[in-house]
């Protein structure tokens, strides 16, 4: 979590998971052991922060919770015609609440483009449950599970287009439902090893975020995406707060696209597209989600490189950390 600088629903108010991170015990490549903050070996702090691993081991961590009353989340669910009326919808509410995602049809087309269910979502208070429930006890359903792998076929356009006109219909506007926590932040987890839908081959994740006047670059993503037959049945589009100070941290300003793209032929270079089309609008890769990023987009989409190149050489002036993705991405110098 920290290495990456995970974010969540939440990011629009309250940042990423370095703004609830107190301090850490770092063991360097070198042996020694720093104590890490924002006021304490700020620079090795800030490197080590969505510095995928690359500083060293953490040993201790002091973090922020946050308390809560009830296992529930009061949400709102509202659906968008298209990729506009999503976004307006966004610019206009997601302020009002802790937590804000919008599922996205990555298959409408047309002037149904970019069409989504948005939910938000606040934690429920005690007051908000029905008398009897057990604020913190939420229902532990009997999850389903995938028994085999599923063809590679099973997930075809066809399909893909058969769940999203579902799920749609099956979302009509709605305020204040109580869902638990795990249906709202964990919805495939009700699904045992639900990967196995994407066959042996299995999927590739994409996660990149565009800023806020990328709204053309981002309706090209969906549009290529839709015409690819590469279509993902879990597509999230959430729109990021401010931008943090790690390093490496991916969130800015905008708008993160997050699919799971079947793994079949040409995968990679469908990648590289969609590569392409964020670094045209100014955007960067999510790192802790990425396989196939060149190391000369990652030098235009993180500006702050160097200066993490610089911190990780200082503590690892040896080269003993390293890692596919670091030497892929030519993250580290030597």
């Amino acid at each position: 979590a920290i290495a990456n600088d995970v974010h969540g629903k939440n990011h629009h108010r309250d940042g990423s998971f370095s703004r609830f991170v107190r301090s850490f015990e770092l063991l360097t490549p070198g042996g020694e052991v720093l104590t890490c903050s924002p006021e304490q070996n700020a620079d090795v702090f800030w490197a080590t922060v969505g510095g995928v691993g690359l500083t060293g081991f953490i040993l201790t961590a002091r973090l922020e919770l946050l308390p809560v009353e009830s296992a529930y989340i009061k949400a709102d669910y509202l659906r968008a015609k298209n990729l506009d009326e999503a976004l307006a919808a966004m610019a206009e509410r997601d302020q009002h609440y802790q937590y804000a995602v919008a599922w996205v049809d990555c298959l409408a087309s047309g002037k149904d483009l970019g069409r989504s269910v948005l939910m938000w979502g606040d934690h429920a208070r005690v007051e908000d449950l029905k008398n009897g429930s057990l604020p913190l006890g939420a229902p532990q359903a009997r999850p389903l599970a995938i028994p085999i792998d599923f063809p590679a076929c099973a997930l075809n356009p066809l399909s893909i287009k058969a769940f999203n006109t579902l799920f749609y219909a099956a979302h009509p506007r709605v305020e204040g439902k109580l869902v638990d926590y795990d249906r709202y932040f964990y919805p495939l987890d009700r699904i045992l090893d639900w990967n196995r839908m994407y066959g042996k081959r299995g999927f590739v994740q994409f996660q990149a975020t565009v800023p806020l006047d990328g709204v053309d670059q981002l309706a090209q993503l969906l549009d290529v995406l839709g015409r690819s037959a590469r279509a993902s049945f879990l597509s999230v589009l959430k729109r990021f707060g401010d931008a943090g100070e790690g390093l490496l941290s991916h969130p800015i300003p905008g708008y993160t696209l997050t699919l799971d793209l079947p793994n079949k032929r040409g995968a990679m270079g469908f990648l590289d597209e969609l590569h392409r089309i964020v670094l045209d609008a100014g955007g960067r890769v999510y790192l802790a989600k990425d396989a196939a990023v060149k190391a000369n987009m990652i030098a235009e989409m993180y500006p702050r490189l160097d200066e993490f190149r610089e911190v990780q050489a200082r503590l690892d002036p040896d080269g003993v950390l390293s890692s596919s993705m670091a030497r892929r991405l030519d993250l580290v110098g030597g």
